[in-house]
């Protein structure tokens, strides 16, 4: 009996090569996976730090961030524009705009970031629809880190990050829920909001 041991190794190399093409694959989703995971840890950290940010101010100067309306002084955060006594910051690591906007860098791009107080009440499962006030709420309020996204590819990159926050810390209750929420005002104009310090509606100082 003879065997055509050409065919063999090419039939044994097909194999080989077709699970080692399968493997790749695997261990190329895994490791897509994996980076995911770790940019969205990553990320949420970095809201986390704004939040324990306006704690510390908080307590070193004894007053919270400075109110105007609905919007919160976020450059505070940044440099002590307020000039207010037991400031012990710079607490971000971020880029000062103005009294009530900062600079983030988020995957690779600079958002603008605000910090408004909004009622935690679920808010218009309408996208478009304004927000619930602290006047109106039923369950309190909180300081709202909103990250800013007003160019197509902001958008869309904002969006991405709301879909990977929402599904990993917020159980994918979509828009208008819990502690990740986003607004769409406009097909250009879109906000992401992250959840932080409760605040009072009497709290403006």
């Amino acid at each position: 009996m003879k065997f055509k041991k050409g065919a063999m190794f090419g039939l044994d190399a097909r194999i080989a090569l077709a699970i080692f093409g399968a493997l790749s694959v695997i261990s190329g989703a895994a490791l897509y996976s994996a980076i995911q995971e770790a940019r969205t840890t990553s990320i949420y950290q970095d809201f986390l730090e704004v939040t324990k940010a306006s704690e510390a101010y908080w307590l070193d100067t004894g007053v919270p961030l400075k109110a105007n309306g609905d919007t919160l002084y976020a450059g505070s955060l940044i440099k002590n524009d307020q000039s207010l006594t037991g400031w012990s910051g710079p607490y971000l690591p971020y880029k000062y705009k103005d009294t009530e906007v900062f600079y983030m860098n988020l995957v690779g791009s600079e958002y603008s970031v605000h910090i408004r107080r909004w009622a935690n009440d679920d808010w218009n499962a309408d996208v478009s629809a304004a927000l619930t006030s602290c006047s109106v709420a039923t369950k309190g309020c909180s300081e709202w880190l909103t990250v800013d996204a007003d160019v197509a590819s902001y958008v869309t990159s904002l969006g991405n990050i709301f879909q990977l926050l929402d599904k990993k810390y917020d159980n994918s209750d979509g828009k208008s829920k819990g502690n990740i929420r986003k607004r769409e005002w406009n097909a250009t104009t879109h906000q992401l909001f992250i959840k932080g310090l409760l605040r009072g509606s009497k709290d403006e100082v």
